[in-house]
């Protein structure tokens, strides 16, 4: 049978063809599986890399708000130092006007008296040279009539 040989070389062949073929797929499969897994192992990279940034950027979130926070505090209390300063120094300051008010009340009342008492000086020598004034210029009167 020379046919049953033909056939049976044509199934060898296609057998033959078949194996080849399923090895290929084989090394074919074993390669994706590879390449799959190098795949798997990266996203597994990339997933920690973005957990960790993750992590970083809550960190300092985390670390900017603190400082933020304590900035804030900070500015807070050198403004209350800056507003119980300010207020001591307005309040010394309106004591000082007050000092430097009574102070120019009494210099202005010592001025006054000070101008009283020479105003009396002035009246009580003004009182005493005017009779002598008038003696003397009825003396001067009486001596000009006189000679002339």
């Amino acid at each position: 049978p020379r046919e049953v040989d033909i056939f049976l070389n044509l199934v060898a062949d296609e057998f033959e063809r078949l194996t080849v073929t399923i090895h290929k797929l084989e090394n074919e499969i074993e390669r994706l599986k590879e390449e799959l897994e190098d795949y798997k192992t990266k996203e597994r990279h990339i997933r920690n890399s973005l957990v960790a940034v993750q992590k970083t950027r809550d960190q300092i979130l985390e670390e900017a708000r603190r400082e933020a926070q304590f900035i804030l505090a900070n500015a807070e209390h050198q403004k209350d130092n800056m507003l119980t300063r300010i207020e001591t120094l307005f309040q010394e300051l309106v004591h000082d006007l007050e000092q430097a008010k009574l102070e120019r009340e009494r210099v202005l009342r010592m001025i006054q008296a000070e101008a009283q008492a020479l105003l009396q000086w002035c009246q009580q020598r003004q009182e005493k040279a005017l009779p002598e004034m008038n003696v003397r210029m009825f003396k001067k009167n009486i001596q000009g009539k006189g000679t002339s």
